[in-house]
């Protein structure tokens, strides 16, 4: 039989090339240039993403305390629930502190307070309202805190914007020292599903918001029950005369809005502890 020249040992021992070899070689020049770019190209891909997120709260920071119906309603519970919890020398940590408001209530009570925040705008208004604190910039996901460095985890209506609340809650678990706790509050899911969102200040009909995600109450069991966390307390808080009030399309459709919402689940308050 007759074999093409690129069949014969002697034509595939001239072409082949050791494994090694070519692992030894050293990328070219044109590849090494490639390579950095592609790395360049990455690095401001994950810059733009990270401004394009952060935008609508830089723009919201200013105005965050104004007229926000969620903060009225869960600061009835849980700033005093705050002072319950305090023991001389406790540590607590404010994730996701927004302008600082629980951070100004955790210091006045005597609190050593970490705040952390994603947003610098809010952090920077944070800072003045409360010197006594230490403010860091930071993700639920990866926490700039020490492992068992507090007693407590407070955040206010700030879970709510993370996808994954199991990554969240084994967080909140690593920072805590045993036998500390979590105190949160957030959006109830019936309040997500029916356009209760982070809304900005707009003018008309027009209202952009920053999107809260409608986890499911069952979801926020399955995150705390695997991380270790036991849980004390679930608060459910309606849509009030007050909450009503301060809905952003009460001002066009009130008895719309008010035979629509009134008596529904609005905000979640969780108290759960380390075991």
């Amino acid at each position: 039989m007759v074999r093409a020249p690129w069949e014969t040992r002697s034509c595939r021992k001239q072409t082949a090339q050791p494994r090694a070899e070519r692992r030894r070689r050293p990328p070219s020049k044109d590849a090494q240039t490639t390579g950095a770019l592609r790395r360049q190209i990455l690095w401001l891909s994950n810059r733009l993403n990270r401004v394009w997120k952060l935008r609508p709260w830089n723009g919201w920071a200013e105005h965050y305390d104004d007229n926000n119906p969620m903060i009225a309603a869960e600061e009835c519970v849980v700033t005093p629930r705050l002072a319950e919890l305090f023991t001389p020398g406790a540590a607590a940590l404010d994730a996701g502190c927004d302008t600082g408001r629980h951070s100004a209530a955790l210091a006045d009570i005597s609190y050593h307070v970490i705040g952390t925040d994603l947003t610098p705008a809010m952090l920077n208004i944070a800072r003045a309202k409360v010197p006594a604190a230490e403010f860091r910039e930071g993700l639920f996901e990866n926490l700039p805190v020490d492992d068992n460095a507090v007693d407590l985890v407070t955040s206010a209506l700030a879970v709510c914007h993370a996808l994954d609340l199991s990554v969240v809650f084994n967080e909140f678990a690593r920072v805590l020292r045993p036998g500390g706790r979590i105190l949160l509050s957030g959006p109830h899911p019936t309040a997500g599903q029916i356009g209760g969102q982070a809304f900005l200040s707009g003018e008309g009909f027009d209202l952009p918001h920053v999107r809260n995600h409608a986890q499911p109450i069952s979801d926020y069991v399955t995150a705390m029950t695997g991380t270790r966390f036991h849980i004390d307390s679930l608060v459910e808080l309606p849509y009030d005369a007050m909450t009503l009030e301060m809905n952003p399309g009460h001002k066009f459709y009130p008895q719309v809005v008010d035979g629509a919402l009134k008596g529904l689940p609005f905000v979640l308050i969780w108290e759960a502890t380390l075991t």
